[in-house]
């Protein structure tokens, strides 16, 4: 009655759910991930209200700082999961460096400029690559 299509499906979405698990349990286990998580919704919350006036870094470019090490896990996570990205863990430099020169053209060069979204900043490019720079060195020591 059942053709083997339907049970292949079947195996295909338990796979898909299972893969979605660890992929979840592997963002939540690194305290790296949860630790910028945890700045980030704190600097868009509170720091950036109550000191964000004394202190630029906080407001404008802590956020953007942050950018690399919760994006990208994420990314790189749906990669995994949709069988784009065939290896686990974390991302390698030459995986995500254009990703990263994209975002910095998308976001502080075409979009300030054709669409007059914000302005552009050289600032907040330079706060992009030492966010991959610092990922890039925490992500290979957890990994040891």
């Amino acid at each position: 009655m059942y053709g083997s299509g339907l049970a292949s499906g079947w195996y295909e979405q338990i796979g898909f759910v299972l893969r979605l698990k660890a992929s979840l349990h592997r963002l939540i286990s690194s305290r790296f991930f949860v630790s910028c998580l945890l700045l980030y919704v704190l600097n868009t919350l509170v720091f950036r209200g109550a000191w964000g006036g004394q202190f630029t870094f906080l407001r404008a470019h802590l956020n953007d700082f942050l950018l690399v090490p919760l994006a990208i896990p994420l990314l790189f996570e749906f990669f995994t999961l949709v069988k784009l990205r065939s290896i686990e863990g974390p991302p390698e430099l030459s995986e995500f460096l254009p990703i990263l020169i994209i975002w910095s053209l998308l976001f502080e060069v075409l979009g300030p400029t054709l669409l007059g979204l914000g302005y552009g900043d050289v600032l907040d490019v330079v706060s992009y690559f030492a966010g991959a720079a610092v990922s890039l060195l925490v992500w290979r020591r957890e990994q040891s």
